[in-house]
């Protein structure tokens, strides 16, 4: 989305955020059915740390700052595993159960195959949540997040992205402008809005 320039000698890629560094950071996003609710539910960030070691004190002020009730959790190799997934899996079935109560939670998800490997489905099955997995292929019509909710979340971030690039010197963004860019966008699109 915007104007790009053509620079004589110079890579162009059209659309492409000119980032510093070379950084992944992945998410695990949550969407219910409860406007009341899903403000309170976790969106938590996977950023990838070299050697899995955790950030220094400004990086990890940075993703705190994000604000609740995203968490970012260190340590990781930048993308969603099968530890991962099962604390995930934990940690929403105690949220959920704090605040409304014991009642049934059915988690729709792709078919990523950590999503439904052995560990995680023996967890969901003591943890009483029922997993549906969308057959691959198939989430463009079948799955909430990339029917409704995907689109908007990177739509919201490019322009955040975009803007913290033009005023940049370099004409890159950093890892910090990145950060905040990516919270507010997740604040914006996952945290307030009714799904």
């Amino acid at each position: 989305r915007g104007l790009l320039s053509r620079v004589p000698g110079a890579r162009c890629i059209p659309n492409a955020i000119h980032r510093c560094g070379d950084r992944r950071c992945s998410l695990i996003a949550v969407v219910c059915d409860d406007a009341g609710f899903q403000h309170t539910l976790p969106q938590v960030i996977l950023p990838k740390n070299y050697l899995k070691k955790t950030p220094g004190a400004h990086l990890q002020s940075l993703y705190a700052s994000m604000g609740s009730p995203i968490q970012a959790w260190h340590g990781t190799a930048g993308f969603n595993d099968t530890s991962c997934m099962k604390m995930w899996l934990r940690m929403i079935s105690k949220h959920v159960h704090n605040k409304l109560g014991e009642i049934g939670i059915v988690l729709i998800m792709d078919a990523l195959r950590v999503h439904w490997g052995e560990e995680v489905l023996q967890l969901c099955a003591r943890l009483h949540i029922t997993p549906i997995i969308v057959p691959a292929r198939c989430t463009w019509f079948l799955q909430t997040l990339d029917v409704l909710v995907f689109q908007h979340l990177k739509r919201n971030l490019s322009k955040k992205l975009i803007a913290a690039e033009s005023v940049s010197s370099e004409n890159k963004v950093s890892w910090p402008d990145h950060i905040r860019s990516m919270g507010k966008s997740i604040q914006d699109v996952l945290v307030t809005q009714p799904w």
